[in-house]
């Protein structure tokens, strides 16, 4: 996998991690207008807490939902491909959509950074976004 940066986290820091993502995280590849896609990791959750922990372990950004009285940490593609991939070997419920989230998150071609993409890596790009949401309900 190439431009993937993976930082050393303790076992039990990730066993946490996983089982917190399992239960609150979501894993969703977006279809933007370009067309081009993009890998998106959430985790919501109503205390801040667990989210900032996560947040000084692997990035992304907190924003807050007041209306739902919810807090929610967004990764993009280069902080949530090194995040699934340190938790992937302790994930029990989102095992199959992590595997298909980082193969995506391994695709060289532009198509997620705001560039046209060619037929061929639309058909590519759409096949990982529909395994991903298959990948929910089985």
């Amino acid at each position: 996998m190439k431009n993937v940066t993976v930082t050393m986290h303790l076992a039990s820091d990730r066993a946490y991690a996983a089982g917190f993502f399992d239960g609150e995280g979501c894993i969703c590849i977006r279809r933007n207008r370009s067309p081009t896609y993009s890998l998106v990791i959430a985790i919501s959750q109503k205390k801040v807490r667990p989210l900032q922990w996560l947040q000084e372990r692997w990035g992304g950004s907190i924003t807050q939902n007041s209306q739902r009285g919810l807090f929610n940490l967004q990764m993009g593609k280069r902080d949530g491909v090194a995040f699934l991939h340190d938790i992937l070997p302790y994930l029990m419920v989102k095992e199959e959509q992590a595997l298909f989230a980082v193969e995506f998150g391994g695709l060289t071609k532009p198509g997620t950074n705001g560039y046209t993409i060619d037929a061929n890596e639309f058909a590519i790009r759409e096949a990982y976004k529909q395994a991903i949401t298959e990948a929910k309900y089985t």
